[in-house]
């Protein structure tokens, strides 16, 4: 009955025994499975975190999407840079190229209704009329008219009393005289008559004086252009003055085109000499250059003077910088779908590319086109969907 009583005994040992191995089992088992669940899940945010992890600068856009707005980019390497120098000037008639139209006697103007400042004209086209009618003393073609009809008839008269021998020969020449200034006063006005006309095809480019004002005899009333050949004069300030001897071409805009000129695409060339002195603290340099029918004399310009020595510069377009409070940014271009706002340091400009002093090196990619969207996806902060880049 002990015997059989301590069977039983051993044998409940055993099973809680066992029992307990198995629940303890289970835990351990558990355990390990939540650990293993715990890694896996700080794995994957370290990934995540890994795959999303941009300097503040960066922008994210799409190939595609930048592609579709236009962005294009160029490799940035080490250029020849010509010195410039900044100065603004005026563009002119070449010498030759214009015509005075003058008032031919003296008397009041009245313009053609055709005539303004910036019309064209033909040669021989009447620019206004000149009347002397409602003047003290009258129209003034009508007085030569006068006397010299007085002088033709005392001419006539005395040249037949000479052939009688009635009047000596002293008296003779003196009729003759007065009579053949007379005819060069009256026929010298009337040949044009009362109307200035111009003597070239082109296009006035200034009226002198106004309609109904009163001009005396060679009064300058307008100036023609024939507008093909014109000079481009800038004012150069004396602290460059050991720079002027090497100028050798110019860029300029004008107030009504934004566009950079090339004055080496104009047949253009310097006609003034190295000059030495200043005149009211200013040098004048000179360049003369084909119309391409764009411009104007008269108008101003803002002139970016190239010197011929050169040196290896970062250069970018103009078009590529940015500018915020008083500062100069670029875009660079980082991958196929990233892209880096960098702030430089900008130096000379020619009005079509600028120097960069520093932040950009050789072999970087600039955003030349369509910089404005790559602006905008940097205020938006968007990334797009699926993009994942690793630095």
């Amino acid at each position: 009955m002990i015997n059989k009583y301590l069977a039983y005994l051993c044998a409940f040992v055993m099973c809680t025994a066992c029992g307990t191995s198995e629940k303890h089992h289970d835990h351990d088992h558990d355990h390990e499975g939540h650990n293993h669940e715990i890694e896996e899940h700080h794995h994957e945010a370290d990934e995540h975190e890994h795959e999303h992890e941009h300097s503040t600068d960066e922008i994210v856009f799409e190939h595609s999407k930048a592609e579709k707005m236009g962005v294009k980019s160029i490799l940035i390497s080490p250029t020849p840079f010509n010195s410039i120098i900044k100065v603004s000037g005026e563009i002119i008639s070449a010498q030759g190229d214009s015509y005075v139209v003058s008032a031919p006697s003296a008397g009041i103007v009245r313009f053609c209704k055709s005539i303004t400042a910036g019309s064209k004209v033909n040669a021989g086209a009447i620019i206004c009329s000149i009347s002397g009618d409602k003047l003290v003393g009258g129209d003034s073609n009508s007085a030569a008219r006068i006397t010299y009809e007085a002088a033709k008839r005392e001419f006539e008269r005395i040249e037949s009393l000479f052939k009688d021998k009635i009047v000596t020969e002293r008296e003779y020449n003196t009729a003759r005289e007065a009579y053949e200034k007379a005819k060069i006063a009256y026929l010298g006005s009337s040949g044009s008559g009362s109307n200035a006309s111009s003597a070239i095809s082109g296009v006035v480019t200034e009226i002198n004086v106004t309609d109904g004002a009163f001009v005396e005899a060679g009064t300058a009333i307008a100036t023609v252009c024939k507008n093909v050949r014109l000079q481009l004069h800038a004012d150069v300030p004396q602290q460059y003055l050991n720079q002027v001897a090497n100028i050798v071409s110019a860029n300029f805009t004008t107030p009504y085109n934004d566009n950079v000129i090339r004055l080496s695409e104009l047949n253009g060339k310097r006609v003034s000499a190295a000059s030495t002195t200043a005149t009211q603290g200013y040098i004048p340099v000179v360049f003369e250059f084909d119309n391409d029918n764009t411009l104007a004399a008269g108008t101003y310009a803002e002139i970016y003077l190239i010197s011929s020595a050169k040196h290896d510069a970062i250069i970018v377009p103009a078009k590529a910088l940015s500018e915020e409070l008083n500062k100069f940014f670029v875009f660079i271009q980082i991958d196929e779908d990233c892209y880096e706002k960098r702030l430089v340091t900008i130096g000379q400009t020619d009005g079509e590319n600028v120097e960069i002093v520093s932040g950009i090196t050789g072999g970087e990619k600039v955003v030349t086109e369509g910089a404005v969207f790559v602006k905008l996806a940097s205020n938006s902060g968007a990334i797009p969907e699926g993009h994942s880049h690793n630095h």
